[in-house]
């Protein structure tokens, strides 16, 4: 009898680890404070963004950093995201 020869396929996995280097921080994290600051004093997104010439886009994204890491003082320094 003759066999029919097929191939076998097999799958594996790799772990790899690499690091991410940042040089400076985005400019959302920059500008987080003062959004914060100015959210404090009752102004809108449509309204920061104005105030700061920087995309509406750009200042939902702070808004959202500083409340993934629950800053909560204007005098708090501003965590580096590495």
């Amino acid at each position: 009898w003759w066999t029919r020869l097929t191939p076998i396929r097999t799958t594996s996995e790799v772990p790899i680890e690499f690091s991410v280097f940042v040089s400076e921080p985005f400019r959302y994290q920059e500008i987080s404070i003062k959004v914060q600051d100015l959210q404090k004093l009752g102004m809108n997104c449509h309204q920061i963004s104005e105030a700061l010439g920087e995309e509406y886009k750009t200042i939902k994204r702070a808004i959202r950093w500083l409340e993934s890491l629950n800053v909560q003082c204007k005098s708090d320094k501003v965590p580096d995201p590495l």
